[in-house]
């Protein structure tokens, strides 16, 4: 009982964060991405937290998602848009990650 996660890193905004993020499911380190990188993991089917860190105290806020047996669920991620300064006094809020439904 296998799913697959796709993870895309894009840079529509900022030039100033293209270190590797690395990847925690589930609390554990399973890979990293590098900007403009593009991956796909394979997962059992359930219930998993996605979390990305970035250098220093840089990282996305945990996503929960549900994947069913042999489903694709895809995610975007990128550092905030030059306005979300803000991120840069708010690090859990400096990494972007948004799920994206696919089809197989």
């Amino acid at each position: 009982m296998t799913a697959t996660l796709r993870l895309q890193r894009i840079f529509p905004y900022a030039v100033w964060d293209r270190g590797p993020w690395e990847i925690e499911l589930d609390a554990e380190v399973v890979a990293t991405i590098q900007a403009g990188g593009r991956l796909e993991l394979e997962l059992k089917a359930g219930h998993h937290t996605l979390l990305l860190r970035g250098a220093g105290r840089r990282k996305s806020p945990g996503r929960g998602f549900m994947v069913a047996d042999g489903e694709l669920v895809g995610f975007v991620c990128h550092p905030q848009p030059v306005w979300g300064l803000w991120a840069y006094f708010v690090p859990t809020r400096w990494i972007v990650l948004q799920e994206r439904r696919l089809g197989d």
